[in-house]
């Protein structure tokens, strides 16, 4: 193997800068289990358990989906009914590859993208979780079924670094409709993306009724507000097109602007009718606190 290779979509990285960003992912996720305690029963991912276990007084940071509404107009107190976890349930890692990216001022959405999957790789392993991935652009380019172990993680370790897209563009409904007929149990499925696809509001729902969905919205902040810096030559990473444009034009900026809020609310709308609330995470930013809260909080953003 050649270390000093090119690297690929989704692994902006040369297969060395890979391995030593891997190492030191893998070390920081084994102080975080060993200071927290962390085994296969507290795990992060672990779906909702479909066994009723007791109701008890709802305490702050509780699921507030989880509320009894029965037993709490009748006492007058907050209750919710607690249900014992599916161990079993397996995680499914659903990763972007497609060249939209590429695009980050000073960190690609790729780069993050890739190291959040190797977080996620690590902390299931750590907890003892089955685990899955699925590489995708306008279609599955790569599944690997859930499984356990160092081996398997080393699997999908590699699939990361070095699996080649096939194509450049986008289409996260296709790959749901593929995915669900991959997954037939109840799983947990986190979507890694820019979400930066056609309409998919339809096939999330549906994936949403069907099992557990966490969405990791990675963005780059160039994307919302372009700078003042003259004549650009601009290209789209998925259909190549180039277009010149006048940055320093205060209407181009601020229609810039217009279009990207229109897009992202599309987007948002698509996860408010799946009943879904993604955590979105900039390039720019460390974004291990707010992951790491995003599952302990079953999938909500901490206010």
């Amino acid at each position: 193997m050649n270390l000093d290779s090119a690297p690929s979509a989704v692994c902006p990285l040369t297969i060395r800068e890979a391995l030593q960003r891997i190492t030191e992912i893998e070390i920081r996720i084994k102080k975080l289990s060993e200071e927290t305690g962390t085994g296969r029963h507290r795990s992060l991912f672990s779906g909702r358990g479909s066994e009723f276990q007791e109701i008890r007084e709802y305490h702050f940071g509780d699921d507030v989906r989880a509320i009894d509404w029965n037993c709490t107009a009748r006492f007058c107190e907050t209750y919710l009914r607690v249900f014992t976890e599916e161990h079993d349930t397996a995680l499914y890692l659903v990763v972007d590859r497609s060249a939209s990216g590429t695009f980050g001022r000073e960190r690609s959405r790729d780069e993050v993208i890739f190291e959040i999957a190797v977080s996620l790789v690590f902390s299931a392993q750590a907890m003892g979780d089955s685990t899955g991935i699925c590489l995708f652009t306008d279609d599955i380019e790569q599944f690997i079924p859930p499984g356990k172990g160092r081996r398997h993680t080393a699997l999908l370790l590699n699939a990361l670094m070095t699996s080649r897209p096939k194509s450049h563009k986008t289409d996260i409904g296709k790959t749901i409709s593929g995915l669900l007929s991959k997954v037939p149990k109840r799983a947990l499925i986190v979507l890694l993306s820019d979400f930066d696809s056609g309409d998919f509001g339809d096939e999330m729902l549906l994936l949403s009724r069907r099992h557990e969905v966490r969405a990791i919205w990675v963005k780059d902040r160039s994307e919302c507000e372009i700078p003042d810096a003259g004549y650009l030559l601009v290209r789209d990473p998925e259909t190549g097109e180039e277009l010149i444009v006048n940055t320093s034009d205060p209407a181009f900026r601020r229609n810039f602007r217009e279009i990207s809020a229109a897009q992202d609310a599309a987007v948002a709308g698509m996860f408010t009718g799946a009943g879904i609330r993604p955590l979105v995470v900039f390039t720019d930013e460390d974004y291990g606190a707010s992951l790491k809260t995003y599952f302990r909080l079953g999938g909500r953003v901490a206010e």
